[in-house]
Order: structure tokens, then sequence, then C-alpha cells
């Protein structure tokens, strides 16, 4: 319902940026931006059209923002799906989106270092908690995929195990994508 009042007041323009959301995974998080734009670059907030999804785009758009919390398929593959149903339909049209949620993953901690260590960087080893973690310690334990939240640190989301003992008592209850990173003391 906000997203179609704020298109009906502002998204007057053509061509139009199409914005897709969802509901769930903090749909709000970048409701200051907006606030901002219509403020301060009206002009420009004219061209932002907001979308709930599942949405089937029309014509005019001249590019796709999909605003969700990364990496959609770890929340929803059904979301995920549907904004991939979006990216396809409107890349048939020759309209491009911006960090496709296809390749938000890629922004995880393993295939992130994977990366790095590519350019000659100096990037801690990781490995994804299966069973037994082979990295000898010290290293942390934390979602591959997510960020850390207030209060994760201290004993939540992100674990360290300093020693062989805590390596091996290491139990990863309550993580969805366990990764074990290597601690670099620096």
């Amino acid at each position: 319902m906000r997203s179609r009042r704020a298109n009906r007041a502002f998204a007057k323009a053509e061509p139009r940026v199409l914005i897709t959301r969802h509901p769930r995974g903090n749909p709000r998080i970048l409701a200051p931006f907006l606030t901002w734009l219509e403020e301060n670059v009206p002009e420009a907030r004219a061209h932002l059209e907001l979308r709930v999804l599942p949405f089937r785009p029309g014509d005019g758009y001249a590019l796709h923002v999909p605003w969700l919390q990364d990496p959609v398929e770890r929340w929803s593959r059904r979301v995920f799906d549907q904004a991939m149903a979006v990216t396809r339909a409107l890349r048939a049209r020759g309209v491009e989106t911006i960090n496709p949620v296809d390749r938000l993953a890629h922004a995880g901690k393993l295939e992130g270092a994977r990366r790095m260590a590519s350019s000659g960087s100096r990037t801690p080893r990781g490995e994804l908690v299966a069973g037994p973690i082979a990295l000898p310690p010290p290293f942390f334990v934390r979602e591959d995929w997510g960020h850390i939240l207030p209060g994760e640190f201290e004993g939540g989301g992100v674990r360290f195990c300093a020693n062989e003992e805590e390596a091996a008592a290491f139990q990863p209850t309550g993580f969805v994508r366990p990764v074990a990173l290597e601690y670099l003391d620096v």
C-alpha cells in the first residue's frame, strides 16, 4: 500500500527506475534515502517507481534495482525466483538490473575471500562447516551470508575458537550456513 501511494505521489517522470522490494527482509531499510530525495532532489525522485514482489514489469523502465536483504536465497527461494523473473523480463527488453539477486551471494565471506585472494591479497583462509573443522585454530565461525547484528558478537552469530579443545567442542547450533575463517592477528 505504501508503495502504491508513493508511486502516485512521486513516480511521474519517464524513463523510470524500477525498485522492487518485499515486505519481508527489512523493506524500509532505504526509506531515509527516499525521504532525502523527496526533500532535496524531487526531480530525481520522480523517476523512481517502487513495486512489491511478485510483480510483472511493463514498459517505460530504464533500470531495475532490487532492494532486498542479501543474499535473498538465504531467506526465501520464492522471493529469489520472483526477483529473477523481473530481471529476466526486463533484460529481454534491454533493461539492466543493478545488483541482480543471483549475484548477491558473491558477497559471502568465502566467495569474497576467494576473490580477494585471487588478486594476490593476503586473505584469511576459510571453509564451510559441514562436519569437523579442518582449519587449525585460532579461527572464527560465523554465517557465510549476512551481516553481524547487534549483540551477535557477544556469543550469538560469531564464535571464536582459540585452541584445539574449543575447535573440537564446537557445534554449529544456531547457524544456517556456518563458515570457519582463519584468525589473522594484525
